[in-house]
């Protein structure tokens, strides 16, 4: 993808402010208004893995930095950030490690939806042009280091995770798994339908006692 594509949402109920006159650094819409949800699609990894030691590079993206200021908000008790949805395909595991550490800190945080393989019904694997030196096996690799990074969460109570990758019939096993996200359950989660972990303060309480 050579962009990524992001949007906001706000409560439909506040107040909307005018626009501001100086908008130099688009990074300042972050404190334009109180955004209950911000949607980041980083689109494909492919090229990064036919590059070599792949697993060491970071393509370059705004995310980590827009989470980050959503961060300094929470500390300054300004943060209205309710949900995230992150959508990307096959990132390293080392770069949701460093994602998934700097989402946790956001404290208003209580919904995260993510989506990190292709569509179940995408030919992007079956694309020369795409996959350039990309191996199959490595994609899936980080795919798992990643969903293993996910259980190890460590976020407040009532707060829910959802995966649209449970829309793969051969990643659901792998996802419900102990190493996966299914090993958040010995921490209080519990899974809610077909593609979502919630934790909240009652299964919290039950699994301490």
């Amino acid at each position: 993808m050579p962009y990524h594509t992001f949007e906001f949402r706000q409560d439909p109920n506040s107040t909307i402010p005018s626009a501001p006159t100086d908008f130099s650094w688009p990074l300042q819409l972050i404190d334009w208004r109180k955004w209950t949800h911000m949607g980041y699609n980083e689109g494909s990894y492919l090229s990064v893995y036919s590059t070599y030691e792949y697993y060491a590079k970071v393509p370059p993206s705004l995310l980590r930095l827009m989470i980050w200021m959503f961060r300094e908000k929470t500390f300054r008790k300004t943060c209205s950030l309710r949900s995230i949805t992150y959508v990307a395909i096959f990132p390293t595991g080392d770069y949701m490690v460093g994602l998934a550490d700097v989402m946790t800190n956001i404290r208003g945080l209580r919904h995260l939806n993510l989506q990190l393989a292709p569509e179940p019904k995408s030919t992007i694997m079956d694309d020369p042009k795409r996959m350039k030196r990309a191996q199959p096996g490595d994609l899936w690799l980080e795919l798992n280091r990643s969903y293993t990074t996910l259980n190890n969460l460590q976020w407040t109570a009532n707060a829910s995770l959802s995966s649209r990758d449970y829309r793969w019939p051969a990643l659901v096993d792998i996802l419900d798994d102990d190493h996966h996200l299914g090993g958040l359950s010995r921490r209080g989660w519990t899974k809610v339908g077909n593609a979502t972990w919630s934790r909240d303060e009652v299964s919290q309480a039950t699994t301490s006692e």
